[in-house]
């Protein structure tokens, strides 16, 4: 596979010609993580580890009218999973939400891991 860059006929361009070539050799590997790397939706754990399982179960109360619409496709996924995180976390600065993922990954992803995924990825890693 040959990647090329040509930048020069952008209009955001500087307009000096831009070319690269360079060959990849490189695999990709997909993976859907929820469900295929974990045992659970990640989104939920989060939610539920940094707010608590009772602000959890009463957010869930108050924005079931967006997951009833979206059961009845009267709302797409995309925009449900936006008034979600809106609720949980509007108001939380980047840094503070950034440190409780962290924690997150640390304390809990790895008990949501499947065994099989893990080992899997290293295999992938190695061959590419």
């Amino acid at each position: 596979m040959v990647l090329a860059l040509d930048h020069a006929d952008h209009y955001f361009c500087s307009r000096i010609y831009i070319q690269k070539e360079k060959v990849v050799k490189k695999g990709i590997a997909f993976f859907d993580f929820d469900g295929t790397i974990t045992k659970k939706d990640t989104l939920l754990e989060i939610i539920k580890f940094q707010k608590g399982e009772p602000a959890f179960y009463k957010g869930f109360i108050l924005l079931s009218p967006y997951l009833a619409a979206m059961k009845f496709k009267l709302l797409s996924n995309q925009v449900v999973k936006e008034k979600v995180l809106h609720y949980f976390f509007n108001g939380m600065s980047v840094d503070e939400f950034q440190e409780k993922c962290t924690e997150f990954s640390e304390k809990i992803l790895p008990q949501l891991i499947r065994p099989g995924a893990l080992e899997m990825i290293h295999e992938l890693r190695q061959k590419f």
